[in-house]
């Protein structure tokens, strides 16, 4: 590394670790956010077919 010292580079470090971890974060909200609404629709469709027998 060129000109930086332990400190910088350990703040670098750190803030590419949060950037990471928030990225994950964020995907896995997304992910989980469709199973959601993907169990939401089962749940209409359930209501749904048990209203119609």
């Amino acid at each position: 590394y060129s000109g930086l010292n332990l400190s910088d580079y350990c703040i670098i470090l750190l803030y590419r670790l949060l950037e990471t971890s928030l990225e994950f974060l964020a995907c896995l909200m997304s992910t989980f956010q469709q199973y959601i609404v993907v169990d939401k629709n089962y749940q209409k469709l359930h209501n749904m077919a048990a209203a119609s027998v």
